[in-house]
């Protein structure tokens, strides 16, 4: 479902239900999955959920070499298609008009249709008028969207996303363990960084509940003023949007000896593949460089309020995660609920908490420092336009 309104979040929460009741009468489906040579798979939204499904695609292809694999997104992930592996088609729908989006996915005579999505009606409604023979998705606790699938996978909200992600997999052949899957490289931007010192940190989430997991402006100050006076460059990713408020952070921190850089709206997403790869740490809300970096296996500081790292933090051996110690923390499961204390749970997380996990992270990576990466020529790489670095 398309994050553009609270009224259409509030109208697929509160009427989906009796609408998936009503469209449930089922026509003769597909018990096995055969031998599908069109298969889908719908996000609308989220780079950070494409980047742990990433697993899941890699797990289908591996099985269904030759199937066409059809990812049917909206335009805030667009740019993850230019992470994930070659060969995969993207189709961007507006799926705030579901009407329209259905013609089009009906177009596509999909043999196989998965639901990313653990609690939309609507993608589910695509999904059960969509022509596939064999759709799939999430049951999820207290919902009757399961009744529109012609097979369902329990979503639990008390393991980690890949794990949900694994028993959609699983429909496709028998899988050990779930480990993400991106491209092997990725292009270097024309920009010089001290990657040999360099710490990234990424302080704006994405999505409707980017308030809540948003961890205050002078604590990220505090933070960078911290790494600076031990010797490192800290360096905001963002959008172009996030660039005013990265300036503001940036001129309350410089000063002689300080060093501070701003890449909000200067990078391709690949290209902050490239950054993240080179650069000693990353640390980020809950958003999709968290996802990034641990896909990429970079150390990653996550924090986390209103959601539990349990469910949706890093995973990589390289990676910490720090939960708000506030009592009504971890209250989002799904992406949709809301919480009257909301903007206290997230300043629950102190600066010194965050610096002494990040500190011993970097104690007990590598301590060989990368030598400083030179700037790649202007247009080396003219497949990639110039895009919102990640939301």
């Amino acid at each position: 479902m398309s994050r553009s309104t609270e009224l259409q979040r509030a109208l697929d929460r509160y009427l989906g239900d009796p609408i998936a009741i009503l469209c449930s009468v089922r026509r003769p489906v597909a018990t096995r999955i055969g031998n599908p040579t069109r298969i889908g798979l719908i996000q609308p939204t989220a780079i950070g959920d494409l980047i742990i499904a990433s697993g899941l695609i890699a797990h289908i292809r591996a099985n269904f070499p030759v199937a066409q694999i059809h990812l049917l997104h909206g335009r805030s992930n667009r740019s993850a298609l230019d992470l994930l592996e070659p060969g995969i088609i993207g189709h961007a729908f507006d799926f705030t008009k579901p009407i329209a989006t259905l013609r089009s996915v009906r177009s596509l005579r999909l043999d196989v249709l998965v639901d990313l999505v653990p609690w939309s009606t609507i993608t589910a409604l695509i999904c059960r008028f969509s022509g596939a023979p064999f759709t799939l998705g999430f049951s999820a606790p207290g919902r009757s969207r399961h009744f529109l699938f012609a097979h369902v996978a329990e979503y639990t909200a008390n393991v980690h996303q890949s794990e949900n992600f694994r028993a959609l997999a699983s429909f496709f052949g028998p899988m050990e363990t779930y480990a993400y899957r991106l491209r092997s490289s990725f292009p270097r931007p024309d920009i010089r960084l001290p990657y040999d010192r360099l710490v990234v940190c990424h302080i704006h989430p994405g999505g409707s509940q980017a308030r809540a997991k948003t961890w205050p402006a002078n604590r990220w100050v505090a933070l960078a003023r911290s790494f600076c006076d031990a010797g490192y460059t800290v360096a905001f990713s963002g959008s172009p949007a996030d660039g005013p408020a990265i300036d503001d952070i940036i001129a309350e921190i410089e000063h002689t000896g300080r060093e501070c850089i701003s890449l909000a709206g200067s990078l391709t997403m690949p290209q902050l593949c490239y950054v993240l790869q080179h650069s000693r740490l990353a640390i980020s809300v809950d958003t999709s460089l968290l996802h990034l970096a641990s896909a990429l296996g970079v150390p990653v500081v996550g924090l986390h309020g209103p959601t539990r790292s349990r469910q949706w933090g890093a995973i990589s051996a390289n990676s910490r995660s720090i939960d708000a110690p506030h009592p009504s923390a971890g209250y989002i499961q799904f992406g949709y609920e809301d919480h009257p204390r909301a903007s206290e749970i997230m300043r629950a997380i102190s600066v010194k908490q965050v610096y002494d996990v990040a500190s011993t992270l970097l104690a007990n990576t590598s301590s060989q420092k990368m030598e400083t990466v030179p700037a790649a020529p202007i247009g080396e790489n003219p497949n990639y336009s110039r895009m919102i670095a990640h939301g």
